[in-house]
């Protein structure tokens, strides 16, 4: 949780059942405010689910590449 509350967590806690904040982006049904949230994974905008814990083909869970990209743009 640590490391979601420095900038995740202001678009995916979904405490209310919606998004806080989406700063201009598409609202996410990801929910990083608890662990049954994150292992929920997301619902994909044409209804199909997907694990964001899950080594995709990539060899990595989506969740971790999507960190290491916003980790690569706040270097910037």
């Amino acid at each position: 949780r640590r490391l979601f509350d420095r900038s995740c967590i202001h678009c995916h806690a979904h405490t209310d059942g919606q998004a806080n904040a989406t700063f201009g982006f598409a609202p996410s049904s990801l929910d990083l405010s608890s662990p049954d949230g994150v292992r929920a994974g997301v619902t994909l905008p044409d209804g199909t689910h997907r694990s964001v814990i899950t080594p995709d083909d990539s060899g990595l869970p989506p969740l971790v590449w999507r960190l290491m990209r916003r980790h690569e743009e706040a270097a910037r």
